[in-house]
């Protein structure tokens, strides 16, 4: 039981931490957008990733 606990604790944590990495992007993108700069980050994106 504990195992399953420890388990879904990990995951929470990933989903959480992925949530935090995707609004926290969509802020950054918002922020290259009113500034501008949106292509660069779009041509630097896929390479990165």
């Amino acid at each position: 039981m504990e195992q399953r606990q420890k388990e879904n604790l990990i995951l929470f944590n990933i989903i959480y931490t992925l949530l935090t990495l995707f609004i926290f992007s969509i802020f950054i993108i918002k922020a290259a957008m009113s500034e501008g700069v949106i292509p660069g980050i779009l041509l630097a994106w896929p390479k990165e990733i």
